[in-house]
This record gives structure tokens, C-alpha cells and sequence, in this order.
């Protein structure tokens, strides 16, 4: 009789599970068995109540759920803290926005903005981020973006003046041919800043989960990346006095040799600048790719190119009347020759370098995309992953701008769709128990003079571009 007493059955075993998932404090009955106070219930439901957001609806679907009760233990007994942490849980991406939708939405930007000489840009721009992010969801929640278009239209009015009143200083002191003028030290001084308060003011304009992102102003490295554009920019201007080799030493050709092993550098570097600084509440993002893997991919990407042209050059020798040797490259110079070349092989030769370009981007575009999505660390315990092949991704990518082509523009809508879509189904956010609770909201004011740079550096969460 005293064992029967002190070992519960299955039926209040089934009792106790139902009551400890429910949450509520238990109190004892006489005979033994344990049950939530009723005083203790309403208590619960009016805490519940006063808040507009209930912490476990917050972390519902990011944490696996702790183990409660085995039946064949007979008893109630806790999880492990080392086996509620041992699995991350897998939280899927996902885009449920439509071609016809965003087309209607494009069609009325673009006849608004042209109507009213662009003024309408700066609600065009916010609307369609709006769609974006609003179709995107992350798990339950979707993401939000709720900039106001009349700031980035004034912001828009003051670089248009600046930019008007440069230009006049630059063709009044004659500064245009000087190689350093003033818009090269615009761009070492002003452009690093623009870049970093741009990506600060996107991100702090998008929320998830009541909680905004963060980028932090830090201005370092976007200095040291604006300077290995620098060091490119001065050597295209560079062209030699006249000589046997001078057509070979122009800026064109030594800005390619030196981008051939810098530009996967400074890649990198500005994937780099932007994960590390980005913050979720107080969730740090890490970047983890190697510099190793993006020359990598650089390598896939320049093999690929000479595989493309030797195919292009096969193309033009058939198409052409005239093989190349034909023409005087040493009056002419080999770039011209090679124009002329092309403009001998009649349209098609038009149409199949028009198809060599758009492989070679589509190609690139392709295989940093990758890179970058699978560098994403998140605090001590998740990551971005993602499953994107990069040749799947090309051959959507090129398909996509022939269609652009081929439609005079009318395809892009759906294009835009379709390769935003392809990207964020390939990704999945692995979400750790530890960072479940490092959710917060952040955000101080910040101008949206610097949001009108953010094009310039192709971040603002947009799946479809890197």
C-alpha cells in the first residue's frame, strides 16, 4: 500500500505531463497527486494578457521543444540542460509573392516616376522593397521595411545638388583630366562613409519579429576597400606616350592584370564588411568564407570566361568575311581591330557577343551569390545555410536577362521574382537554443541622406543579388 502511494499510475502521469507543458506552479493535494492553484492560473492569465507579446509565442518554432515525461520511467523526471541543447532547429526561408502581383506594382512605379519626372522614384523604391520583404518570411514572421519615402526623396534633392555643384567645380577648374580630381576624392573620402551609414540605414529600417536589424558605423575597412577601388580607377586612366609597346601598356590592360589578383580581395573584404557589422537586436553576424575559397571561385569564374571566348572567337571566325589577321593591328591597335572584327560578323555577331556577356555576368554573379550566402554565422551557435548551386543559378540568372533583352524590359518583373524566389527557397536559418533568447530591439535615429547610396554597394536584403 505505502509503494502504490508513492508511485503514481500512468493515468496521473498523464495528468502531471499535461499540467507541466501547460506551464502552471503546482500545489499538493492531501492524497498525494499535485495540481496548478486556481489562484496561481488567473494570475498567469492576467500577466499573459497585459503584454502584447508573449515570449513563448516569440521563441515558438526557433528552440526544439524540451523533453517531457517518458512513460516507461513511471515518473516525472528533467530534461538534461545538454540534451535540450544538442540539436539546433532548422527554420525555413521562404517567398510567397507572385509575378502578377510585383508586374502591377512595377508597371504603376514606372508610369508614376516617368510622369512626374522622377519625384515618385523615392515612393517606388520603398513600395517595392515593401513587397519584397513583406512576401519574405522566415519561419511564421516576415520581414518589414518601414522607411518613409519623403525623407529619401529630400535626401535625393541635397546628392542631386551636390553632385551638380562637384561637377561644375570640376569642369571650372579644369580638373576632369587631371586623374585625382574631385571625384576620385570624393570617392576616397565621402564614398567609405556613404557605403556604411547607407547599410546602416537599410538595416535599421527592417524589422523581423518586432526586432530591427543593426549595422555598426564602423569605417575602417570600407576605407581600405574604397582604396583598392582607387588603386584600379588610376591605373585605368593611365596611358603611355607614344612607342612600339604603348598600345599594350594602357590603363585598360594594366587596371586587368592588377584586378586579376585584387579583385577577389577586395571581395571579399566587402562581403566581409557586410555580415561582420550586421546585428540582429543584440545578435552579432559573423562572416566565416575564406579568402582561399573566393579566389576559388574567381578561378571557376576566369575559366569559364576563356572556355566562353574561345567558343565567341569560333563564332566570329564563321561569321566574319575577314579572319582577324586581316586588319592592321599595329595602326590600329588590337582593341579596335578586334571591334572592327566583330562589326564584320553583321548582327549575329552582335547577338552572340550580346549572349557571351550575359553568360560571363550571370556566371559571376552566380558563384559569389554562393559564396556569400554560405559565409553567414550567427552568434555562438547558428548560421545561414544554404544549398544554391552555382550552375543552376547561372543558367536561371542568363535565362533570365534574355528574356529582359529579348522583351525590351517587360520580362523583368517576373525575372526579378523568379530568382529572388530560387534563392531564398535554397536557404534555411539554423537557429541554436543559446541565441533563441538574444532577441532585442535596437535602433537610433540616423538621416536618410546616406540610404540613397545603397544601390552603389548591392546590399539591402535582397535574395536575388548580392
Amino acid at each position: 500500500m505505502r509503494e502504490s502511494a508513492q508511485r503514481p499510475s500512468k493515468a496521473e502521469i498523464a495528468s502531471a505531463r499535461k499540467a507541466s507543458n501547460s506551464g502552471a506552479p503546482f500545489i499538493k493535494e492531501s492524497a498525494g497527486h499535485e495540481k496548478p492553484s486556481p489562484c496561481q492560473e488567473t494570475m498567469n492569465d492576467s500577466s499573459h494578457s497585459s503584454h502584447s507579446i508573449d515570449r513563448t509565442e516569440i521563441t515558438r518554432g526557433l528552440v526544439p521543444e524540451a523533453a517531457t515525461l517518458d512513460p516507461s520511467e513511471g515518473a516525472l523526471e528533467e530534461t538534461p540542460e545538454s540534451d535540450s541543447k544538442a540539436a539546433p532547429t532548422a527554420i525555413p526561408i521562404r517567398f510567397d509573392g507572385s509575378a502578377d502581383q510585383y508586374f502591377e506594382l512595377y508597371i504603376a512605379n514606372t508610369l508614376l516616376t516617368i510622369i512626374t519626372l522622377g519625384i515618385y522614384s523615392a515612393w517606388a523604391r520603398v513600395r517595392d522593397r515593401r513587397f519584397f520583404m513583406g512576401h519574405t518570411y522566415i519561419g511564421h514572421h516576415n520581414l518589414e521595411f518601414d522607411a518613409q519615402p519623403i525623407d529619401i526623396l529630400i535626401s535625393r534633392a541635397i546628392i542631386v545638388a551636390i553632385s551638380v555643384a562637384l561637377i561644375s567645380a570640376e569642369i571650372f577648374f579644369d580638373l576632369y583630366w587631371s586623374g585625382i580630381g574631385i571625384f576620385l576624392i570624393l570617392t576616397l573620402l565621402l564614398m567609405p562613409i556613404a557605403l556604411v551609414r547607407a547599410r546602416t540605414f537599410i538595416a535599421r529600417h527592417t524589422i523581423h519579429r518586432t526586432v530591427r536589424f543593426r549595422y555598426s558605423l564602423e569605417y575602417r575597412w570600407a576605407v581600405v576597400l574604397f582604396l583598392g577601388y582607387a588603386l584600379l580607377i588610376i591605373t585605368y586612366s593611365y596611358y603611355p606616350s607614344e612607342g612600339l609597346w604603348s598600345d599594350y601598356f594602357t590603363g585598360f590592360y594594366i587596371a586587368a592584370a592588377i584586378a586579376l589578383f585584387l579583385f577577389p580581395l577586395l571581395l571579399h573584404l566587402d562581403h566581409r564588411i557586410q555580415i561582420g557589422q550586421l546585428q540582429f537586436g543584440g545578435l552579432r553576424f559573423f562572416f566565416t568564407s575564406s579568402l582561399k575559397s573566393y579566389y576559388a571561385g574567381w578561378g571557376t569564374l576566369l575559366l569559364a570566361t576563356i572556355l566562353f571566348t574561345i567558343v565567341l572567337f569560333g563564332v566570329i571566325g564563321m561569321l566574319s568575311d575577314y579572319p582577324l589577321s586581316q586588319f592592321n593591328i599595329e595602326e590600329i591597335g588590337f582593341r579596335y581591330s578586334l571591334g572592327f572584327w566583330f562589326i564584320e560578323a553583321g548582327r549575329w555577331g552582335l547577338v552572340a557577343l550580346a549572349l557571351y556577356a550575359i553568360c560571363i555576368f550571370a556566371i559571376y554573379r552566380s558563384v559569389f551569390a554562393c559564396l556569400y550566402w554560405r559565409s553567414f554565422r550567427i552568434g555562438a551557435d547558428s548560421a545561414i545555410e544554404s544549398t544554391l548551386d552555382w550552375r543552376l543559378y547561372a543558367r536561371l540568372l542568363a535565362t533570365n536577362y534574355v528574356l529582359i533583352v529579348l522583351t525590351v524590359g517587360l520580362m523583368y518583373p517576373w525575372a526579378r521574382v523568379r530568382a529572388y524566389r530560387y534563392v531564398a527557397e535554397r536557404l534555411q536559418l539554423r537557429l541554436g537554443p543559446e541565441t533563441a533568447a538574444e532577441y532585442s530591439s535596437a535602433g537610433d535615429d540616423l538621416t536618410a541622406l546616406a540610404g540613397e547610396f545603397a544601390d552603389i554597394g548591392g546590399w539591402d536584403f535582397d535574395f536575388g543579388a548580392t
